[in-house]
């Protein structure tokens, strides 16, 4: 993920994400619910399917917290075909909470 915070002229902020939500195709960790451990896996298109859809998709921070969505127009989604070989799960967390800060004192949030 690629984030961004940018100022205007006047001094007004904004927040700019962009980056892969998911790898497609590939093995995830082991996960856990309350039937046990699992391994997901998300199919090529599955995305694509969602976004063609319609319906409005929300971003979210750790599931929890709305940065956007595609009904405000505040959230640009696509399906690509390129899958990255690594991601960083290690984002500082002072990193993350000024992200959502920014995000939810602009109103904008972009990926």
């Amino acid at each position: 993920m690629q984030v961004e915070i940018r100022a205007d002229k006047a001094g007004k902020k904004s927040v700019c994400v962009s980056g892969y939500v998911n790898v497609v195709e590939r093995e995830s960790r082991v996960l856990h619910d309350r039937s046990g451990p699992y391994i997901e896996k998300i199919s090529a298109g599955a995305f694509a399917k969602a976004i063609a859809a319609g319906g409005p998709i929300e971003l979210r921070f750790n599931h929890r917290t709305i940065l956007g969505s595609t009904e405000d127009k505040s959230v640009e989604l696509r399906e690509d075909n390129i899958i990255p070989s690594a991601l960083n799960k290690d984002v500082a967390k002072v990193v993350a909470e000024a992200v959502v800060k920014a995000a939810k004192e602009t109103g904008v949030a972009r990926i």
